[in-house]
C-alpha cells in the first residue's frame, strides 16, 4: 500500500509540473483556446463573404448609373440586400440538412455492414486503442421537441469532413437527374465567367500602376493565383482572410478619402427613375456569389446550434457590409465622376446633328467623346469604374492624386483576393464531383482500399490537378483573346446564371430538403414557417431579373448593327454616316445592350 501511494503521489507532482510547464494543459486555457478557434472560424467566415462580394460592386456597378443616378439605385439595391439575405437562410438550412443526410446514410450503412461482419472503416494500426472512442463521438443522436426528428450533431472532439457538402453534392442530393447536370454546367460557367472578369480587371488594375502593357499582365496575374489556388490550398483561406481584412480597411479609407473629395466637387446628380433597371441586373451580381463560397467556409464550423447561428450571423453581416461599402462608394464616385459628358448626349446635341452640318457636328461629338472620363464613357469602352476616377484625380485635383494611388492598391488587392477566393470555391466544387466520381461502394472496400492504396490517391490527384489547371487554362485563353470584354462578360453570363441559381435552384433544393423523405430529420436551426413562405416573393424577384436578363440579351442581338454613339465610325466615314442620316430620317441612339435605348429622333421634328 505504501508503495502505491507513493505511486500515486509521484504521478501527481509530475501532473502538477507538467501543467505548471504547459499552462495549455489546463482545462480554463483549453476551453479559452477553443473559443478562440471558434472566433477565428466565424472572422474568416465574415471576411471571406467580404471577399466573394466586394470585387464586383466596386467595378461594375457605379459605371451602371450614369442614366438612373443614385436614388433608383439605392431603392434597388437595399431591396436586393434583404432578398440576397433571404437566399442565403435558405442556403443555411440545405446545408445542414445535406450534411444530416449523408449522417443518417453514414449510420444506417454502419448498422447494415456491422451486421454482416464487415470492419466500419479502415483501422491505422498505429493509432492507439482508445480512437474508437473518438469515432463514437462523432455522430450523436439528439431528439428535438418533435420526436419524429433526429438530428445527428458533431461533437467538440471530431470533425468529419466527408459528410460537409459540396455545391456538387447538394446538386446530386436535391436535383433530379438532368437537373443535376445542368447545375453543375451553369456554376462551373459562372465560375469562369466570374474569373475572366477577375483577370481582366486585376491585369487591367496592374498595369495601369505600373504602366505595363496590359498583353504582358494577364499571364502573369493568371498564372500565380493559379499556382496559390491549386498547390497551395491550405493557405488561401486564412491569407485571404488576411488579404480581405486589409482591402476592407484600406477601401474605408478610399470611401471615405472619395467623399472628401466630392465634398469639394459637389458634382449635380441627375436621376431618372425610369432607368432603374439599368443598375438592377449589376446590383444583383454586386451582391451575389455568396452562396457559391457557403459550402466551402461551412466546413469551419460543426453542425451545433449555436455555430450554425453564428456561422449564418456572420455571413449576413459580410453581405450587410459590402452593402452599405457599395452604397457610400457609389455616391462617392457620382459625386466627383460626371455622369455623361459627351457632346452628343444633350438634346440639342442630338437635334443638331440632323441639321444640314452633320459632318462637322459628328466630328466635334467623335473627338469629344474620345477625350471623355464619364460613367457613361467607361462602360462604353469596358473600363472598370476606377479608372475614370483616378483620371479625373490626376488631371483635375492634383492635389488629391494620393488617392487615385491608394484607389489602385486597393483594387490591385481586392481583385486578388477574389480571384482566389472564388477560384478556391470553384475547386472545392471540382473536388466534390471528383470525389464522387472516384468514390468506391462500400461492398468492395477490400478491393477499393488495395486499389487505392496502389494508384488510386495518386491517379485522383493528378486528373484533380490536370483538371484545375485546364479550368484555369481556358479562363487564361478567353482573358487573352478579349481583353476589352470585362463588363460585356461580367454582365451577360454573371448575371444570368447568379439569378437563376438564387431564384430557381436554391428554392428547388429548400422544396427537396423539406419533402417526405426527409422530414424524419430534423436540423439544429430550422427555418420559421414565415421565412419559408418568402420564398415566393424570392422567387419572383429573381426571375424578375432573369426576365430583364433575357430582355437584354435579345434586344442587343437585334440592335447590335445599330448607330453607337460611342464607338462612332472613323473620320473618313462621316460624310457616310451624314448620307445614312438624312436618307432615313431617324437616328436610332443606342450602344449594344449595356444602355438604356433612347427614343427614336425623327428628322422632321
Amino acid at each position: 500500500m505504501a508503495s502505491s501511494d507513493a505511486e500515486e503521489e509521484e504521478l501527481e507532482d509530475s501532473l502538477v509540473k507538467t501543467r505548471l510547464l504547459d499552462p495549455d494543459t489546463f482545462p480554463e486555457n483549453i476551453k479559452q483556446q477553443k473559443q478562440g478557434d471558434k472566433l477565428l472560424a466565424y472572422l474568416q467566415c465574415y471576411f471571406v463573404t467580404i471577399a466573394a462580394i466586394l470585387g464586383t460592386g466596386i467595378l461594375g456597378l457605379p459605371v451602371k448609373l450614369s442614366n438612373s443616378g443614385f436614388m433608383p439605385f439605392l431603392l434597388v439595391f437595399v431591396l436586393g440586400f434583404f432578398a440576397q439575405a433571404l437566399v442565403i437562410y435558405y442556403f443555411v438550412e440545405i446545408l445542414q440538412k445535406a450534411f444530416v443526410i449523408e449522417q443518417d446514410e453514414e449510420r444506417k450503412n454502419s448498422m447494415l455492414f456491422s451486421s454482416e461482419g464487415v470492419p466500419l472503416q479502415d483501422v491505422d494500426e498505429n493509432k492507439e486503442d482508445d480512437s474508437g472512442d473518438e469515432n463514437e463521438k462523432q455522430i450523436e443522436p439528439k431528439q428535438q421537441a418533435d420526436s419524429s426528428k433526429v438530428t445527428y450533431q458533431v461533437s467538440d472532439d471530431v470533425v468529419s469532413m466527408s459528410h460537409y457538402p459540396s455545391l456538387h453534392s447538394l446538386a446530386e442530393l436535391f436535383l433530379g437527374p438532368g437537373l443535376q447536370q445542368l447545375f453543375d454546367l451553369a456554376i462551373i460557367l459562372m465560375f469562369v465567367s466570374l474569373l475572366i472578369s477577375y483577370s481582366l480587371a486585376g491585369s487591367q488594375a496592374y498595369a495601369q500602376l505600373g504602366n505595363f502593357q496590359l498583353l504582358y499582365v494577364i499571364p502573369v496575374f493568371t498564372w500565380v493565383c493559379t499556382f496559390i489556388i491549386i498547390f497551395l490550398q491550405s493557405c488561401v483561406q486564412p491569407f485571404v482572410s488576411v488579404l480581405t481584412f486589409c482591402k476592407g480597411t484600406l477601401f474605408t479609407a478610399c470611401v471615405l478619402a472619395a467623399m472628401y473629395v466630392g465634398y469639394f466637387v459637389r458634382g449635380e446628380i441627375a436621376e431618372d427613375i425610369r432607368s432603374v433597371g439599368e443598375p438592377f441586373l449589376m446590383g444583383t451580381v454586386a451582391l451575389g456569389g455568396v452562396v457559391n463560397v457557403m459550402p466551402m467556409i461551412f466546413t469551419k464550423i460543426k453542425l451545433q446550434a449555436t455555430q450554425v447561428l453564428q456561422y449564418r450571423q456572420a455571413i449576413i453581416a459580410g453581405t450587410f457590409t459590402c452593402t452599405i461599402l457599395n452604397i457610400l462608394w457609389c455616391y462617392a464616385v457620382l459625386e466627383i465622376v460626371p455622369q455623361k459628358q459627351c457632346f452628343i448626349d444633350s438634346p440639342a446635341s442630338r437635334r443638331s446633328l440632323l441639321t444640314s452640318n452633320v459632318t462637322d457636328n459628328v466630328l466635334k461629338s467623335q473627338e469629344s467623346c474620345s477625350r471623355n472620363s464619364s460613367l457613361q464613357w467607361a462602360e462604353a469602352n469596358g473600363q472598370i469604374s476606377t479608372i475614370p476616377l483616378t483620371e479625373i484625380l490626376h488631371k483635375e485635383y492634383s492635389e488629391f492624386a494620393w488617392i487615385a494611388v491608394l484607389i489602385q492598391v486597393f483594387v490591385m488587392i481586392s481583385i486578388t483576393v477574389s480571384f482566389l477566393t472564388m477560384g478556391a470555391a470553384l475547386r472545392h466544387m471540382m473536388d466534390g464531383w471528383f470525389d464522387s466520381f472516384f468514390t468506391v461502394p462500400k461492398k468492395n472496400w477490400q478491393q477499393g482500399n488495395l486499389e487505392k492504396n496502389r494508384c488510386g490517391i495518386s491517379l485522383r490527384s493528378v486528373i484533380k490537378t490536370v483538371g484545375l489547371l485546364l479550368v484555369f487554362g481556358f479562363v487564361f485563353t478567353v482573358a487573352m483573346i478579349n481583353p476589352k470584354g470585362f463588363v460585356t462578360i461580367l454582365e451577360n453570363a454573371t448575371s444570368f446564371i447568379m439569378n437563376l441559381e438564387s431564384g430557381v435552384f436554391v428554392v428547388i433544393m429548400l422544396n427537396r430538403a423539406h419533402a417526405q423523405k426527409y422530414r424524419h430529420l430534423g436540423v439544429p436551426v430550422p427555418l420559421s414557417r414565415f421565412l419559408i413562405y418568402l420564398k415566393y416573393p424570392v422567387v419572383l424577384y429573381f426571375l424578375i431579373a432573369v426576365g430583364y436578363d433575357v430582355v437584354e440579351i435579345i434586344h442587343h442581338s437585334l440592335h447590335s448593327q445599330t448607330f453607337d454613339v460611342h464607338r462612332l465610325p472613323p473620320l473618313r466615314n462621316a460624310q457616310n454616316l451624314s448620307e445614312s442620316i438624312n436618307a432615313s430620317g431617324l437616328l436610332h441612339l443606342t450602344h449594344n445592350r449595356r444602355w438604356r435605348v433612347y427614343n427614336f429622333i425623327n428628322s422632321t421634328n
